[in-house]
């Protein structure tokens, strides 16, 4: 499994999920410069298969840098396919 976000993200996303077990590793780099290239459709699908929407379009805001209003367009667009 692979979970990407700020620390903040991440933390409330363990904080309501089962303990992993096995090996946990923690890779920080720095943060995604704004002309970054995102595959918007596939974060929205992971993220979303995996919890609500709402909470999809909030960790791919953080993630991305995106305006939330611009990723919950699209996810909203995604639900509807």
């Amino acid at each position: 499994e692979i979970q990407t976000g700020t620390i903040e993200s991440l933390i409330k996303f363990y904080a309501t999920s089962p303990i992993p077990k096995g090996e946990l590793v923690l890779l920080f780099g720095p943060a995604p410069q704004q002309n970054e290239v995102w595959d918007l459709d596939a974060l929205l699908e992971e993220a979303m298969a995996r919890q609500a929407a709402s909470a999809a379009v909030r960790e791919i805001a953080t993630v991305t840098g995106l305006p939330k209003s611009q990723v919950y367009t699209r996810a909203m667009e995604l639900k509807r396919t």
